[in-house]
């Protein structure tokens, strides 16, 4: 009971400080009977989990790693991508804009134009971007577009109208295709013509018309790049009108 040893058994040793024994005691009578148990072999097989625990982390932290590496990567390309769509779209006003800035005659009047053709160059960028996150876009974007474009029209002494009937989602390739239209208009009568006005879903099956108080000679110039949409157009007592219908068809 004082902890004095009374009887130990063959080849005895002390292993209260080594860590692959386990040292245990139950109360009898008179004393103590105390003894230790080898748990040398749980330690090692707790030993060999420990490293693999620490190769499968350290195998997970290189496939996270890896991961990481390519999702940034397809991100990258996927950004690479739209960035080099959205140049192509916008290639010719681009190519335009650098001309313009080449030669300083008529400075004020080249950079009026240059302004014009950013306008369109941005907002058709932004337009691509939203569509590169969302299938549909608002009518309220083409309106937002059209608006800023005719805002730097009205620096070449142009009257616009903008209206527009309510709000509504279209695929994002009917918003672009409508803003390319109205672009290709500004540019084949922005030296002719006066007035200009523009009417955002005047009807269900009609996304967007065009009138302008000159007659456009290139009128076949015009396309619309959507199977979904229809273009044509009439001269009505010098007026030009052009109707971007819904439902598809032969562009006319």
């Amino acid at each position: 009971m004082d902890g004095e040893t009374v009887y130990h058994s063959k080849g005895y040793t002390d292993t209260s400080d080594n860590d692959d024994f386990l040292v245990r005691k139950h109360q009898i009578k008179g004393g103590w009977v105390v003894w230790s148990e080898d748990i040398s072999a749980v330690n090692r097989i707790n030993s060999e989990l420990e490293e693999a625990t620490e190769r499968i982390e350290e195998e997970n932290d290189l496939i996270e790693e890896e991961n990481r590496f390519t999702a940034e990567k397809v991100r990258y390309e996927t950004q690479n991508r739209l960035y080099d769509n959205i140049a192509e779209h916008t290639h010719s006003q681009l190519v335009e804009i650098d001309e313009a800035l080449v030669d300083t005659d008529e400075f004020d009047l080249r950079m009026k134009f240059c302004l014009l053709l950013g306008t369109y160059v941005k907002r058709c960028s932004n337009l691509m971007l939203v569509a590169d996150h969302s299938p549909d876009i608002s009518t309220d974007e083409l309106y937002l577009s059209i608006n800023e474009s005719f805002e730097n029209m009205g620096a070449f002494g142009i009257d616009y109208e903008l209206r527009r009937d309510g709000e509504t989602k279209l695929p994002a390739a009917q918003i672009i295709a409508a803003y390319d239209l109205f672009e290709a208009v500004v540019e084949l009568v922005l030296d002719s013509v006066s007035a200009c006005s523009i009417h955002i879903m005047p009807s269900e099956h009609t996304l967007m018309t065009a009138e302008t108080d000159c007659v456009i000679p290139d009128i076949d110039r015009l396309s619309v790049n959507s199977p979904e949409l229809e273009l044509s157009s009439f001269v009505e007592d010098d007026i030009q009108h052009i109707i971007l219908s819904i439902g598809g068809g032969s562009n006319g």
